[in-house]
């Protein structure tokens, strides 16, 4: 009897805990010289590669929060796709990412402090943002890449210090999650499924010396 309050514990948290279906869509990072020369790379689009049937695991109270930003709103998750990615998000069996999704302030007639929009309103806001991944990603790349060739092209044999000071930056891996949920109608489910929400997945940044600099952001 004297551990029952830990059972009561463990047993609300499972109350809290949302299993979805989801369709997720990896955000490449392409060469720049591809997404110009290709007028339908121009944006990221859903049929750029093949998606991943995965679920996701995730819990939905307020309190699980680990940010809220400017206009989203974060939580982690487990991304479980079928079959596992070779790279990024999704390669490992339970991959611990964080989940964002579009909010708008509650008012004073609901208990809710973060009120997430209706698909049709969360959608456009995620694909801006996806697009600015997607570019904003090859764009970095293809930085690294002149960086490099002018180093290995330069006729001077001593590399200047500051060459070693460059900071080695990455826009976090990301995708775009589309859950879906049976269509009921009446007692019966009808056999297609429907979109009834969407996310940003992206990478949960971990720094083993405990520092981590945030060069690129909202503000």
């Amino acid at each position: 009897m004297e551990s029952w309050p830990e059972y009561q514990s463990d047993y609300t948290v499972v109350l809290k805990l949302k299993l979805e279906s989801i369709v997720f869509y990896p955000i490449l990072t392409l060469h720049f010289e591809e997404i110009l020369d290709d007028t339908n790379k121009h944006a990221f689009k859903l049929d750029h590669e093949p998606p991943f049937s995965s679920k996701l695991l995730f819990n939905t109270t307020l309190g699980s929060l680990i940010g809220v930003g400017g206009f989203k709103t974060a939580h982690t998750t487990q991304l479980l796709l079928n079959p596992i990615a070779l790279l990024g998000l999704g390669s490992l069996p339970q991959h611990t990412v964080v989940l964002k999704q579009p909010y708008h302030r509650g008012d004073s007639t609901t208990n809710k402090q973060y009120k997430h929009y209706m698909l049709a309103q969360e959608l456009p806001p995620l694909f801006w943002e996806v697009n600015v991944l997607y570019w904003a990603s090859s764009l970095l790349q293809m930085t690294y890449e002149y960086i490099d060739y002018s180093i290995c092209q330069s006729c001077d044999l001593s590399v200047p210090a500051w060459i070693a000071n460059i900071p080695c930056l990455h826009f976090v891996a990301a995708g775009l999650a589309l859950a879906y949920s049976p269509t009921f109608k009446g007692s019966a489910a009808i056999s297609t499924e429907s979109v009834t929400s969407a996310y940003l997945l992206e990478e949960k940044i971990k720094c083993r010396d405990g520092k981590f600099t945030k060069f690129i952001h909202n503000a």
